[in-house]
């Protein structure tokens, strides 16, 4: 999770949750498998992990543009 998260170029924003930010960060972990990991912005900077799983059919195209390379 960490590996996406600190190399995911463009993260993706959503406000689903509360007042919360939900971050969406997509990627390759560090063994190359593709990745979507949402997380919840926080005052501090820190992003606590919500949700974290292989890449989903719903991610596809969006992973496609922010890492541009095909799932």
């Amino acid at each position: 999770m960490r590996h996406v998260i600190e190399h995911c170029p463009v993260p993706l924003f959503s406000d689903e949750r509360d007042d919360r930010e939900l971050v969406v960060f997509l990627g390759p972990d560090a063994k190359g498998v593709p990745l979507e990991i949402v997380a919840i912005e926080i005052a501090d900077g820190g992003f606590p992990v919500v949700h974290a799983m292989r890449l989903r059919a719903r991610y596809r195209e969006d992973y496609q543009h922010v890492t541009g390379q095909r799932p």
